[in-house]
């Protein structure tokens, strides 16, 4: 069973449908509950209300159920923080990636997916296509790709010294310029094939290794659901 966080959103909600459509069981932990989107309407997917800075709480969804693959779409940046508030909304954001990242540690979880954006591209020099390999200037000019290139930093960090492999999936408006796909490191043993990536109806996202590190795989296209590992557990 796949978790996707954030589940109900509109990039999160078609996730759910693209996994739904290969074959996966899904659980979707969201802040605030509310219906299914039209288009998950009559699908066993599992809610689950939870907020991923909660770490009790976040861990006790794996009680329930048995994940074996992780999506993590939720938003973990501070969005237009008060200035009084702005350190702690800065402790909340990374105690969320943390707590996604401990949870897929647990419960043996070899492959968690973490938005991007395509935002972490600014700033970068390049006349042709953007490329997943490119080098990324550390500022930025507000805040969701400040934090997301932290987050990839400490993607790639966890991801070489847990032995993980983590995907950041860069998110683009349809029709945006889309980074060329590469693969940085082969995928973890598989017992069989991946399914095949389902069509581009969905919002687009292209993943990428996190920068300076080699540890991560990248793919193209909707978030792609994790390949099962020998264990039986989707990584």
């Amino acid at each position: 069973m796949i978790l996707v966080t954030g589940g109900l959103g509109f990039i999160g909600a078609h996730t759910v449908r693209a996994l739904l459509d290969l074959g996966e069981d899904c659980v979707v932990a969201q802040r605030r509950t509310r219906e299914l989107p039209a288009l998950l309407a009559g699908e066993r997917v599992a809610v689950e209300q939870a907020d991923i800075t909660d770490r009790d709480a976040l861990l006790a969804i794996g009680r329930r159920h048995d994940i074996t693959g992780i999506v993590h779409l939720a938003a973990s940046y501070p969005w237009s923080p008060a200035p009084d508030a702005a350190v702690e909304a800065t402790r909340q954001s990374l105690d969320g990636l943390l707590n996604i990242a401990q949870a897929a540690q647990e419960w043996g979880v070899r492959r968690l997916g973490v938005a991007s954006t395509i935002g972490v591209y600014f700033g970068v020099q390049n006349d042709g296509p953007l490329r997943e390999d490119a080098p990324l200037p550390l500022n930025a000019p507000v805040s969701i790709p400040t934090f997301k290139k932290v987050g990839e930093l400490l993607n790639g960090f966890l991801a070489d010294t847990t032995g993980m492999d983590m995907v950041n999936y860069a998110s683009r408006a349809p029709g945006a310029r889309s980074a060329t796909p590469t693969r940085s490191s082969p995928p973890p043993p598989s017992s069989t094939p991946p399914p095949a990536a389902p069509p581009r109806t969905s919002p687009t996202s292209c993943a990428r290794p996190s920068p300076r590190t080699g540890s991560t795989s990248t793919t193209c296209g909707t978030p792609a659901a994790p390949s099962p590992s020998s264990s039986s557990r989707t990584s």
